[in-house]
């Protein structure tokens, strides 16, 4: 549940720094991606 829990602020602040727009550090990156 906690993993759940944390992983929708990270992909909600992820979307304000798309990879189209600029590239995202490399920990957010693989972050959202797992």
């Amino acid at each position: 549940m906690m993993a759940k829990f944390r992983k929708k602020p990270i992909i909600i602040e992820a979307e304000q720094f798309w990879p189209d727009k600029q590239p995202w550090p490399k920990g957010v990156y693989s972050t959202v991606i797992k």
